[in-house]
């Protein structure tokens, strides 16, 4: 793919990104390919290049696999990024999908965890709502980065889990759910509902993440 095609779709992808409506999806399971393994890895490397600026050498990881075959054919999925820090998983989410839905005409906005529980106070209601988390129970591709680092959501003194709220309307939906995560599964387990674990199986493709960081 010519390099000034890439650009232009993360042009589109911000762009898409800002004038998003929020459309609740119906019931249905959609899967998405971008080729077969060796076009979609071409793909992978392209977009990864293009977004990140900060690479003195691009290595090109084994788990990397793994994404480029969910790329085949997501089957309806999509990924949980856990592991290691410094490989690469923040990229991915933030970065690289958004042009890879861009491809496909769909736009994908990931949401920090941290500001899941950001709020806004309605002066004339005098009500408070999140921003963030009506979002991503509304999009038909919710996205996560870094799940396990935000505070539980404080709607007047009452404290919860925003991110239950997220992979409820998910599975609901059979949306594709996209998270990245520091954490083992059984810090997920311990964190979250005892039915988080088993819905991440079914709504997304585990990719693990091992080794050193390659961050300078």
């Amino acid at each position: 793919m010519e390099a000034q095609l890439i650009n232009q779709l993360i042009s589109e992808a911000i762009t898409g990104i800002r004038d998003f409506h929020k459309i609740e999806v119906v019931r249905k399971s959609t899967s998405f390919s971008w080729g077969d393994f060796e076009q979609c890895k071409e793909l992978f490397v392209q977009v990864f290049l293009a977004v990140d600026k900060t690479i003195n050498k691009f290595t090109y990881l084994p788990e990397y696999d793994e994404i480029v075959r969910w790329m085949t054919n997501t089957e309806g999925r999509g990924l949980l990024l856990r592991g290691a820090k410094g490989r690469g998983k923040t990229t991915i989410l933030m970065s690289v999908f958004p042009v890879l839905f861009k491809l496909k005409g769909y736009v994908f906005k990931p949401i920090q965890a941290i500001d899941i529980g950001v709020e806004k106070y309605n002066m004339v209601s005098k009500t408070v709502h999140f921003p963030n988390l009506d979002y991503l129970k509304k999009s038909p591709f919710p996205a996560i980065d870094e799940l396990g680092i935000e505070p539980q959501v404080n709607d007047f003194g009452e404290k919860f889990e925003g991110f239950n709220q997220i992979i409820d309307k998910a599975e609901q939906r059979i949306k594709p759910l996209f998270i990245s995560t520091n954490l083992e599964p059984e810090q997920i387990l311990k964190r979250y509902d005892s039915r988080t674990l088993d819905r991440l199986g079914r709504l997304c493709k585990t990719v693990v993440f091992k080794g050193d960081s390659l961050r300078q």
